[in-house]
């Protein structure tokens, strides 16, 4: 039982009704701020799992636009090699074979 399948135990339909009653209700900013290093970390691993096949809809459709957005502030920033990084990270011909890792190339 769960989420996925589309079946609910109460415990996860009482928390499914007060999480979406908070999201219609909301226009909340949050505001976050990262060094450079983490926010490619936390695109490549967004870019990752949008390459799953059930990552389809709206939510991915805005993921996407997220990260579009962060390239662009990344290039506008001044760091033009970290965005066009950024940039390639949902074409799998610029994947990483091996084990080559940031903390290698620091």
């Amino acid at each position: 039982m769960g989420l996925v399948d589309g079946s609910l135990t109460p415990e996860q339909a009482d928390l499914l009704q007060r999480a979406t009653g908070e999201l219609a209700s909301s226009n909340a900013i949050f505001e976050f701020q990262f060094v450079l290093v983490d926010l490619v970390a936390l695109v490549g691993h967004l870019q990752l799992a949008l390459r799953h096949e059930g990552t389809v809809g709206p939510s991915s459709d805005l993921i996407r636009g997220f990260i579009d957005s962060v390239v662009s502030i990344v290039a506008e920033a001044g760091f033009p090699a970290s965005a066009e990084m950024m940039a390639h990270g949902d074409d799998p011909e610029w994947d990483q074979v091996g084990d080559t890792r940031i903390e290698e190339v620091q």
